[in-house]
């Protein structure tokens, strides 16, 4: 009776209690760790997004999704556009606006960077635009990396973004992102 009660502590305390979030009109699905607090910003219970988040004072209506920002330069969040272009150009947006992230940083005089990448990286199988920054912050004498995974899905342009300073927290959001679902 002893070892019955031992196993079933052992699994319950091994089960995961990590939320799973839906994005139905990105068909995205991820789980969140209970430890990690997490705030729906612009879609409902139902994965839904909800129309009146949007901004529309851009030339491209934005939406921030969701954003997870335990402490300053630790983030996870989606901002996505709403984008009607074909994926050669949507690419080549993509490149340009890394390329421009890429300079903005260089010009700031308290950073340096370490090392830049832009590749394609999978998820689910599925081929993203991955941005990639390792820089130092002078004043702070901190490490900064920066990941931007980029995706046009129907009519949508994704860009999941990972900034951090805490290997920690660096680590739960890459392996929420490398462990999420898409649809094809």
């Amino acid at each position: 009776m002893k070892l019955i009660i031992f196993v079933l502590l052992f699994i319950s305390c091994t089960v995961s209690d990590d939320r799973i979030v839906r994005v139905s009109d990105l068909g995205w699905t991820f789980s969140v760790p209970q430890s990690i607090t997490f705030k729906d910003s612009s879609f409902d219970a139902k994965g839904n997004i909800i129309s009146s988040s949007w901004d529309n004072s851009l030339i491209k209506p934005k939406l921030l999704l969701f954003n997870i920002q335990p402490k300053d330069d630790n983030l996870f969040n989606c901002i996505i556009f709403i984008d009607s272009s074909d994926h050669s150009s949507w690419q080549k947006a993509t490149i340009s606006v890394a390329r421009g992230y890429f300079n903005g940083i260089a010009m700031l005089p308290n950073f340096k960077i370490l090392d830049t990448s832009l590749t394609t990286y999978k998820i689910d199988g599925i081929e993203f635009q991955k941005e990639y920054v390792q820089c130092v912050n002078k004043d702070r004498n901190d490490t900064l990396y920066s990941f931007r995974f980029s995706r046009l899905y129907k009519h949508y342009d994704v860009n999941i973004n990972v900034h951090y300073t805490d290997q920690n927290l660096g680590k739960e959001y890459l392996k929420m992102i490398d462990e999420s679902r898409f649809e094809k």
